[in-house]
């Protein structure tokens, strides 16, 4: 059995991986002025575009940012009239969010 590269053994990997994240300029400039806008958080100029952007991307109406997969799951749930003690049908190995939701 080969040593690993660690403690003596052969590397597998001669190159060194490219830094990340990977990003230019314009991103780089973008970020800056989000940063100075004062308003990095919740809604602004860059929110509201990117929901807007993102919506005509998927060919759809509307689209709205979320803090993270389980607040997006709950306003999912809410849009489609769902109650408590109501039947949704969920994957046996996903995340608790899902579930809990």
């Amino acid at each position: 059995m080969d040593l690993p590269a660690i403690i003596g053994g052969e590397p597998t990997r001669r190159k060194p991986y490219p830094s990340w994240p990977i990003y230019d300029k314009r991103e780089e400039e973008l970020l800056l002025q989000a940063l100075r806008s004062g308003r990095w958080s919740v809604g602004g100029r860059f929110q509201e575009e990117f929901e807007r952007r993102f919506a005509e991307f998927q060919h759809a109406k509307h689209a709205l940012l979320c803090s993270s997969g389980t607040a997006a799951l709950k306003i999912a749930l809410k849009a489609m009239g769902l109650k408590p003690g109501d039947e949704v049908i969920i994957p046996a190995y996903t995340f608790i969010a899902t579930a809990t939701s």
